[in-house]
């Protein structure tokens, strides 16, 4: 069971406001630069080093973000955060690591952008003996077009509706 502290982390580095400040990284080493730069991130990687414990938990709740169910037609809210999650466990504990990779392999949610290019990269820089995964064949996420919830013009003229009032409230 995770501590208060740990689960304070947890929270976040699953934040909106963590996956914003990573938002800028256009490729893995512009990612992990980012992730080394966050105080939650860093202190993560500082915990799970020390405790082994820690180091489960994390693997725990990356699996826990990948069993979540997520729209496919956007990019997984958790994104980032099991990402990060992999690295922390690459900086901290290898054992932990190669079953985080091994839940990632088994689960392969969809739209999981930059969880499946850090599980690709480390599967190439891990030892060959710590594992016997392959790479997972992404194609480019395909984000759906957004909703048009432009008002009408018999809402512009007449006020909202009901519906114009619902499309707001799923936006929300």
């Amino acid at each position: 069971m995770a501590t208060t502290a740990l689960n304070e982390l947890f929270a976040e580095i699953e934040s909106v406001d963590f996956s914003a400040q990573l938002s800028p990284a256009n490729d893995l080493y512009c990612l992990t630069q980012l992730m080394a730069n966050n105080p939650a991130f860093s202190r993560l990687v500082l915990l799970a080093r020390v405790n082994i414990r820690v180091a489960r938990e994390v693997r725990e709740e990356a699996e826990a973000l990948l069993a979540e169910q997520a729209d496919p037609n956007y990019l997984h809210p958790h994104d980032r955060a099991i990402a990060a999650y992999l690295f922390a466990l690459q900086a901290s504990n290898i054992v932990e690591l190669v079953a985080a990779l091994k839940a990632v392999y088994n689960s392969q949610p969809p739209n999981l952008w930059w969880t499946y290019r850090a599980y690709n990269h480390l599967l190439k820089v891990l030892p060959s003996a710590a594992t016997s995964y392959e790479e997972i064949p992404y194609e480019e996420i395909q984000i759906s077009q957004p909703r048009d919830v432009s008002p009408t013009w018999e809402a512009q003229e007449h006020g909202p509706d009901s519906t114009d009032v619902e499309q707001v409230v799923q936006l929300s």
